[in-house]
Parts: C-alpha cells; sequence; structure tokens
C-alpha cells in the first residue's frame, strides 16, 4: 500500500493511497450498512403478530442458509468474493457483527416497552389498592 502526504492543520501525516483491490471492499461495506440501517428501520417498528411471522420467515432463511453454509462451505468463499471480501470466514465475522447488533437492539426495544407495561401495571395496582397513611 503507498503512502501520499496529506496535510491536516498543517501537520504532514501519511494517508493510505486507496488500490482498486481496498475499493472493491465497497461492496460488502455497502451491504452491511445497509443491513444495520434497515434492521434499525426494523426494530423501531416492532409491534404486533406482524413481528412473530417476521421473526419466523427470518429463522426459517438463517436455518437454510446455515445448512448450505455447513452441506457445501465454498458458497460462502463465494458469496465473499463476489461481494469483495477476501475471505468466507472473514463475511461471517462481519455477518455475526450485523446479528449481535440487530440482537441486541432488540433486546433493548423488549426491556423498554417490558419496563412500560410494568410501570403501568404498577400504577393500576396502586390506584386499584390505596393504602391510608397510617397516624403515629
Amino acid at each position: 500500500m503507498a503512502l501520499v502526504s496529506g496535510n491536516v492543520f498543517g501537520i504532514l501525516v501519511p494517508v493510505p493511497a486507496v488500490s482498486w483491490a481496498e475499493a472493491s471492499h465497497l461492496g460488502i461495506k455497502i451491504v452491511l450498512l445497509l443491513a444495520v440501517v434497515f434492521g434499525l428501520i426494523y426494530v423501531s417498528r416492532l409491534k404486533g403478530a406482524r413481528n412473530l411471522a417476521m421473526r419466523r420467515i427470518l429463522a426459517l432463511l438463517f436455518a437454510i442458509g446455515a445448512a448450505i453454509a455447513i452441506i457445501y462451505p465454498p458458497v460462502i468463499s463465494a458469496v465473499a468474493r463476489f461481494l469483495g471480501v477476501g475471505r468466507g470466514t472473514d463475511l461471517l465475522l462481519y455477518a455475526l457483527v450485523v446479528v449481535v447488533l440487530a440482537t441486541w437492539l432488540v433486546q433493548w426495544r423488549y426491556n423498554i416497552a417490558v419496563q412500560a407495561r410494568l410501570t403501568e401495571l404498577t400504577r393500576q395496582v396502586a390506584l386499584a389498592n390505596p393504602e391510608k397513611p397510617s397516624e403515629d
């Protein structure tokens, strides 16, 4: 990788020159960024039975993809090369990062919903059974 000089605040610093091979990683970057954006949009709109159906469809697609990867691993390497990633293991790592992030976001949204429901139930119980202050 060749370095070119860049001027940052009057200081010359080495800046890596982008080669064609490095620019080919643009495909996976776009795919991963789109996955994160669509994941955020999906998580922000979770509600009701539609959510359950979508989770089942995604789980089925994941199971099919995992089965194909287990039975015929070169498919992952071919997909990785198509997306501009060097190895299939790197692609799986990138996908794992996206899945972990999405799982964390879904769990976070679920916890917020549970806390809101618990607060509402606590208010209802408190209003249904008022206690008079004791006079000591």
